[in-house]
């Protein structure tokens, strides 16, 4: 399994129930071009987003109005999760146990470059960014503004809760939350619009993600819930345990 831990593959699932409501939402579906056969399929309705392929096994529910995340392992019928502060304290305490990294560490300094010219990615116009933090350059987004999936900054909750619900921090760079991704000026950035490329960068390697299919779609609304009779499971261990 690719580690999970450079952000944010492999199948998709939609079924629609017979006679439930639909909400207008978008199916987003994104890959690592030198792994075209890896995708994460992102369903995105009503400030919910469901997240299949993202870790083998595992699917991600997060609600955002109500700030929970969940994960949901279909095969054991288990899940687990809640609200995010708790999910982020206990992933926090994991990881300074593991690592002896602080999660309390001062915020580094954060610089963002707008590039000029604009780009088609997807066959969407994008705007394009750098970010730089510390001088280092670690990150590239291009944002195509025409896909409002997640809306009024919202962008930048939901890759914040997923980086936490997926251990957050990078080992390459040696940090730990609070990183780039918590500061202001960079979540503001993700109000720009939606990332359908994106380059992180390591100090030996660079992550690249990039959508290969963005198109509004009606989502049936149970596909963002727990099923029902589904048993309950520690977060950390549902999660960590599997790996």
């Amino acid at each position: 399994m690719r580690q999970v831990f450079a952000a944010v593959a492999v199948a998709l699932w939609l079924l629609a129930v017979p006679g439930a409501a639909l909400g207008s939402g978008w199916v987003i579906e994104t890959t690592d071009p030198d792994f075209p056969d890896d995708r994460t399929t992102y369903f995105f309705s009503d400030g919910k987003v469901r997240v299949e392929g993202l870790v083998e096994g595992l699917v991600f529910l997060v609600h955002l109005e109500a700030g929970e995340g969940y994960i949901v392992d279909e095969r054991a019928f288990r899940y687990g999760g809640g609200k995010m502060e708790f999910i982020l304290e206990a992933v926090e305490a994991r990881r300074k146990e593991e690592t002896g990294s602080d999660p309390s560490a001062v915020m580094p300094q954060v610089t963002l470059e707008r590039v000029s010219g604009d780009e088609k990615v997807a066959g969407f116009v994008t705007e394009h960014y750098r970010v730089f933090q510390e001088d280092l350059l670690v990150e590239e987004l291009w944002f195509a503004p025409e896909i409002d999936a997640v809306t009024g900054g919202a962008g930048g909750s939901l890759f914040s809760m997923l980086d936490v619900m997926t251990g957050g921090g990078d080992g390459e760079r040696g940090g730990f939350p609070p990183g780039y991704e918590e500061q202001e000026s960079y979540r503001e950035l993700l109000r720009t619009g939606y990332a359908v490329r994106k380059i992180t960068y390591y100090r030996k390697a660079e992550n690249r993600v990039e959508v290969v299919r963005a198109e509004r779609k009606k989502l049936p609304p149970e596909i963002f819930s727990i099923p029902p009779g589904m048993a309950e499971a520690g977060y950390l261990e549902l999660f960590f345990g599997r790996n």
